[in-house]
């Protein structure tokens, strides 16, 4: 799997050097500087500093990347660390239209895809996204892909645009096109027969995705079995890391359907402990976990749970049925 990368500006302002840090076989780290050319989801490529020539690196070996961002830049990521989304958005719009690096254009798009998704805005997220795949197919930012993973109200436009992705020639549309459409009366089943082709696609993170997508019909028809549930944590197991936050938010689903409330808890909580990069997500799958231990007769450790979303989760719409909630369970 590829290493957690992090990516930090340079310390001096104006300083042209770009520094990356790789883990040698032995446990050591090794820093290069130079001009990094691009960095995509395979390698990335460095004009060395010493001598002027490129040479090219597995990203797997990465550890940590340094580079100096616009002011721009920096704002924007200021402001969505803080949950400023909309200001995000305006400073990150600013420094892509600034932007020339073909590689920090696509971080700033993933930057921007994050801030959509947390406003609701998952039609122009996934226009974004697809703009980073178009321009590296192999990007490390599908995580960040704007799938439904709960039930949402859709525009007139949002039909419009999926319909159109699930015609692309690329995976990762049809993915979101089916993705947007598997509960509509109209698209449904075109888009269910997406996610079984989809289903078993050679690129592992496409094809977990689409599996996990899948469930969503299960759940809303109530045929969720044992044995589905079983098959789903292990195929949850098979996928990429940054990749199971939704998934296991439709595991737990599964296990309240079938009247396991603990083992419920248990999967939801891996979102809001582990694979929190979705706030939205998180809240909800906090809220349904504080629930489900409330419902199993946990109800201290439900509140607990209900109160981290009033804080953790402040500023989305959960924090208000959180405290709802509160007020709600009897002592």
């Amino acid at each position: 799997m590829i290493a957690t990368i992090l990516l930090v500006a340079a310390a001096a302002r104006g300083e042209e050097k770009d520094r990356v840090v790789f883990r040698q076989p032995n446990g050591a780290s090794i820093g290069i500087s130079g001009r990094i050319v691009d960095y995509n989801g395979q390698t990335i490529e460095i004009e060395m500093a010493s001598s002027g020539k490129q040479r090219s690196f597995d990203v797997g070996t990465i550890t940590k990347v340094e580079y100096t961002r616009s002011p721009n830049h920096e704002a924007g990521l200021e402001a969505l660390q803080a949950k400023r989304w909309d200001e995000a958005l305006r400073w990150l719009d600013l420094a892509l239209d600034q932007e020339l690096r073909r590689w920090v254009r696509r971080e700033i798009l993933a930057l921007e895809v994050q801030c959509l998704t947390q406003l609701g805005n998952y039609g122009a997220a996934g226009d974004k996204f697809l703009t980073i795949v178009e321009s590296d197919p192999d990007t490390f930012y599908y995580k960040h892909l704007p799938l439904l993973w709960t039930a949402r109200e859709l525009t007139p436009d949002d039909i419009i645009r999926a319909r159109q992705w699930m015609e692309s020639p690329r995976a990762a549309a049809r993915l979101l096109g089916a993705s947007f459409l598997i509960n509509d009366p109209q698209q449904g089943d075109s888009a269910a027969q997406v996610l079984r082709k989809l289903s078993s696609h050679p690129d592992s993170r496409i094809m977990g995705l689409a599996r996990g997508q899948s469930w969503r019909t299960k759940l809303r028809q109530g045929q969720v079995t044992d044995n589905d549930l079983r098959t789903w944590a292990g195929q949850i197991e098979s996928m990429p890391e940054g990749l199971r936050a939704g998934p296991y938010y439709l595991l737990g689903r599964g296990y309240l359907a079938t009247q396991h409330p603990l083992r419920a808890a248990q999967a939801f909580l891996w979102v809001p402990l582990v694979y929190d990069h979705d706030t939205q997500l998180a809240a909800r799958a906090c809220l349904e976990a504080a629930h489900a231990l409330i419902a199993a007769g946990q109800t201290k450790q439900g509140q607990t749970l209900l109160r981290e979303v009033t804080t953790r989760y402040a500023d989305t719409p959960y924090a208000g049925e959180a405290r709802a909630g509160l007020k709600d369970v009897v002592p």
